[in-house]
């Protein structure tokens, strides 16, 4: 199976619906006292997708609120849990970045995000 060509595919389609948006994380490390946080921040860039979760299924995951969302996402956004997601002028928290695989390659994501 050639997953180079099917991360191919994704990286067309998710632009051609999509919009451009930028995941930023938090990495641990050391205390700064300069700018008063500790760790660095990791920026990536990639096209994203937003669609609502259906509340009927609201009752089998505990995490899911009211106002909750789906982030379809290309694998270059490297999204982990705690992720602040920009996209269209707002602000989105991962709260699960659910990475879809085949074998050991991210293909794409499909976040559960929540409006911050």
């Amino acid at each position: 199976m050639n997953y180079q060509e099917i991360q191919n595919i994704v990286n067309e389609l998710l632009p051609e619906f999509g919009i451009e948006c930028t995941a930023t994380i938090r990495i641990a490390g050391k205390y700064d006292p300069k700018t008063g946080l500790s760790g660095t921040e990791k920026t990536t860039n990639g096209q994203a997708i937003i669609t609502n979760i259906d509340m009927r299924y609201s009752g089998q995951n505990n995490l899911i609120e009211v106002g909750d969302q789906w982030l379809l996402a290309t694998a270059s956004l490297d999204l982990q849990v705690g992720s602040v997601v920009h996209i269209d002028g707002k602000k989105y928290q991962v709260i699960a970045p659910n990475p879809i695989k085949m074998a050991k390659h991210t293909i794409l994501y499909k976040a559960h995000i929540r409006k911050v």
